[in-house]
């Protein structure tokens, strides 16, 4: 990421909210499978313009490789932002059938991350990150999201997170037909990074799980 050399390099920036710079591929011609959808947080800040900056050399850092024909933001600027917040930088296809975005999304600074002077979040990070997975009616496709839902820097505190992030507002255990809470010490057909595994009655599926992150 191209950093201002006259910025001071001993200050800190904080903000209510964290941009998250997000890599996301998804196995197109798997439409009924949700573990198609890989997900990977390549940086944490909290200045949008360094996220932005950061997302922008993640494009092109992609340029060459699977995914040959980046469409950038920059070059469809009066394309409206894609739903639930996320500011999608660029998007691509891969000849295999996966489709590539590279987004910025944007949740509440609940750990009161501090960044450094030029906006990042050094690590070590844990990202609490909620997959949804809506199948249709007769289960022959779905629809898969991944949204972070919050950033800590012990595993015991976005546990915690994890265990309540469903749980909001009126919400509780009982209006999901389904709802797991695993223990770090349980073992579960997900991964041994999912923390919760909950099921609606329309069919929603959903996965809350932690994702560890260096920085």
């Amino acid at each position: 990421m191209e950093r201002d050399s006259c910025s001071d390099s001993n200050s800190q920036q904080q903000s209510p909210e964290l941009y998250y710079v997000k890599r996301t591929v998804e196995h197109i011609s798997d439409a009924t499978s949700a573990d198609n959808l890989g997900v990977y947080v390549y940086g944490t800040y909290t200045d949008f313009t360094a996220a932005t900056k950061a997302a922008a050399s993640l494009s092109f850092g992609c340029l060459g490789d699977t995914f040959g024909d980046l469409g950038s933001r920059q070059e469809h600027p009066r394309e409206k932002w894609w739903p639930c917040r996320d500011r999608v930088i660029s998007r691509a296809r891969s000849a295999s059938d996966e489709a590539l975005t590279i987004s910025i999304e944007t949740e509440p600074n609940i750990a009161q991350m501090v960044g450094d002077a030029y906006g990042q979040v050094h690590g070590p990070l844990c990202h609490v990150v909620e997959y949804v997975v809506q199948y249709s009616e007769d289960g022959s496709s779905c629809k898969r999201k991944a949204v972070i839902r919050g950033t800590f820097r012990t595993k015991k505190a976005a546990r915690n997170c994890a265990g309540r992030v469903l749980l909001c507002g009126n919400v509780g255990r009982n209006d999901f037909d389904r709802f797991d809470l695993y223990e770090e010490t349980d073992e579960s057909a997900y991964g041994s990074d999912v923390v919760v595994h909950a099921v609606t009655s329309d069919g929603t599926d959903f996965l809350v799980c932690l994702m560890e992150h260096d920085g």
